[in-house]
């Protein structure tokens, strides 16, 4: 919108798969926004040269940049926004970008990537039904309900309107970054959660390891797909394997990117091999995957540790400390071989890393020390054992309630 354009309202739209902009805004023009959703996009918004945006109960989800002011051509200044009410998740590169010419106030918002400065602006998960599959609407535990505020008074974060659809993307579904025994090992895989056959003709990985997919490869609906290092490693993979061009993964983490042949980032991961990452990856002889495909990938309590890479790892020393069952709904089991009469700390964590429950016993009396987790919700949890002075080990374990 451009040509002094004044008092557009951009309304209920789902804006999708857009290789710039999905609304760009400039010479002096004045856009007012609300209840848009944009999924995908290299930019959200584009606000340059004077122009205005008052963006309201909006849902940003995977874009590169969500909201971007900036001065296009010099001296006909920079883009102004007000930003309300809205969600911004899964951002790639930045939620909000300014230029020096330009202005963003944000306020009653949420983002799930960066800390936004602002008014009432939260930095959490705001808990979609089921962002895979382009399911917006929040479910009920969601800290984004009852947040916002407007002039009727308090309302939900991100868009009210949800009456689309759209075939979800390719997504990065297990990440094998720090072998036990070489790095020749690793591997990532990409999964489709789609009902379609997917073309991965142009679909290229470009940052954390660098390659493109030949013309003639597919993905089937939901079928996995496996990029390995080294290909030999993987004779015996159920299914297809493609051996990348140049790179390994990061044993510390770092951000993968898997673009499409537009240039648009389809998925991204910044795994990491701190909590609530599963430690079990690093280094231990496990792989990171996707608890569940319906699940937010890029975070880490939505992970698990996959101990069957399909190579045969060397681990240097055998477990210690065993943790069983798993999944659990009633009692957790620590078994600790060869530790009576010595001391253990042990503490757990939810999938966030906040811990509750830490326990001292001075002396292990027996092989195996249980502990009650009965009243705990379902989900991922990490323990976290201190035998005598020696090195903390953390495993991750599951409580299933029926």
């Amino acid at each position: 919108m451009g040509e002094g354009s004044s008092d557009v309202v951009v309304e209920n739209n789902f804006i999708h798969h857009i290789t710039d902009k999905g609304i760009s805004i400039g010479q002096n023009s004045t856009v007012f926004s609300k209840n848009n959703t944009m999924v995908e996009c290299g930019q959200g918004f584009g606000i340059k040269d004077e122009g205005f945006a008052s963006i309201e109960q909006t849902t940003f989800y995977n874009n590169a940049n969500d909201i971007v002011a900036f001065e296009k051509n010099i001296g006909n200044g920079g883009g102004f926004v007000e930003a309300a009410n809205n969600i911004f998740a899964n951002t790639a590169i930045a939620p909000i970008s300014v230029d020096e010419t330009s202005d963003v106030q944000v306020s009653y918002s949420l983002s799930d990537t960066d800390t936004l400065l602002g008014n009432n602006v939260l930095l959490i998960d705001p808990l979609f039904k089921n962002p895979t599959q382009n399911d917006f609407q929040l479910q009920a535990s969601s800290p984004a309900i009852n947040t916002g505020m407007n002039v009727t008074g308090i309302i939900d974060l991100g868009t009210s309107s949800h009456l689309y659809s759209a075939e979800p993307s390719i997504l990065i579904s297990a990440i094998h970054y720090h072998p036990a025994d070489t790095a020749l090992a690793e591997f990532l895989e990409i999964y489709n959660p789609s009902a379609e056959t997917i073309n991965l003709n142009g679909y290229s990985f470009v940052d954390g390891i660098l390659f493109t997919f030949p013309l003639d490869a597919v993905i089937s609906s939901g079928e996995k797909i496996r990029i390995a290092k080294d290909i030999s490693f993987y004779d015996d993979y159920n299914g297809q394997v493609f051996q990348w061009e140049s790179g390994s993964l990061s044993n510390d983490g770092e951000q993968l990117i898997l673009k499409n042949a537009f240039g648009i980032i389809v998925d991204h991961v910044r795994y990491n091999d701190k909590l609530p990452w599963p430690t079990e990856a690093d280094g231990e002889g496990a792989f990171l995957e996707l608890s569940s495909v319906d699940l937010d990938n890029h975070f880490g309590k939505n992970w698990l540790p996959n101990f069957e890479t399909g190579v045969d790892e060397f681990v240097e020393e055998e477990e210690s400390v065993v943790v069983f069952p798993n999944p659990t709904s009633d009692v957790l089991k620590l078994e600790l071989k060869d530790h009576l009469g010595e001391s253990v700390r042990v503490m757990i964590l939810d999938s966030k890393g906040t811990q509750i429950m830490s326990k001292m016993i001075k002396e292990i009396t027996s092989d195996i020390i249980e502990f009650d987790v009965s009243k705990y919700t379902s989900g991922t949890y990490y323990v976290n054992i201190q035998i005598g002075k020696g090195a903390v080990s953390t495993k991750c374990f599951v409580v299933a309630q029926n």
